[in-house]
């Protein structure tokens, strides 16, 4: 099967696009300042949470991505000013992730690019299509879900039936 008739495929070339997309309206609408798309998108996800205590372990999760890779985001974005870590009330040896004021400026910069972004994905379609490319996404992100839960009884079974 040729890449181009996988549905996986054509969602990874997409995502690609969309970040190369946000990357160069983010660097359009900031004048410049550079950040990856995976700092952007763990910019917008502390302003979303900006009312919550979020620790790195909580975007580890969320990101499903490995400590390692969020915590070099991290570092990049606590470098260029845009978040800080406060040792948090309960536990010094926690430290809560913050946006600077900074973070803000570029989130709402950031936010921008996605949306003009998010005009251009739907610009030649109509409502009932837009509806539908949801409704379509939403079951292929179920059907994912699925079986990487089954995938992974599968392999818990596997683990014990070895003990």
């Amino acid at each position: 099967m040729k890449n181009e008739e996988q549905i996986g495929y054509k969602i990874k070339e997409l995502s690609r696009l969309i970040d190369k997309s946000i990357y160069l309206k983010s660097m359009l609408n900031t004048n410049g300042d550079s950040a990856t798309a995976m700092h952007g998108w763990i910019i917008g996800y502390l302003y979303h949470r900006r009312n919550k205590d979020v620790f790195q372990r909580d975007m580890e999760a969320d990101f499903h991505m490995a400590k390692s890779s969020i915590t070099a985001a991290l570092q990049g974005l606590e470098r260029g000013g845009y978040i800080k870590r406060i040792p948090a009330e309960h536990d010094g040896r926690l430290k809560k992730i913050v946006l600077t004021q900074e973070g803000m400026c570029f989130h709402n910069s950031v936010e921008k690019g996605v949306r003009e972004m998010e005009h251009h994905l739907t610009d030649r379609l109509d409502s009932e299509q837009v509806s539908q490319t949801f409704f379509l996404l939403d079951q292929i992100k179920e059907n994912l879900e699925e079986q990487i839960r089954l995938d992974k009884n599968r392999l818990d079974e596997r683990k014990e039936g070895k003990q």
